[in-house]
């Protein structure tokens, strides 16, 4: 998410402002380290898939009954 977890950029100079911001600025770096692994952990972890997966199943399951 940009400006939260990373940045995105569509050419060089974009990408070059972002990596010089986060380099310049150890506070910023840790910030969007820490909202990146949560983000991670909360949308991609195996327990976040298992729960998707469920949901899904009990969905299908609701849906033939």
């Amino acid at each position: 998410i940009d400006g939260y977890n990373g940045y995105q950029y569509t050419n060089f100079l974009g990408f070059e402002t972002a990596v010089n911001k986060v380099l310049d600025n150890p506070q910023l770096h840790a910030e969007l380290s820490r909202n990146a692994k949560e983000l991670m952990e909360k949308e991609f972890s195996t327990q976040a898939f298992a729960d998707k997966i469920e949901a899904i199943y009990f969905s299908e399951i609701e849906r033939y009954k």
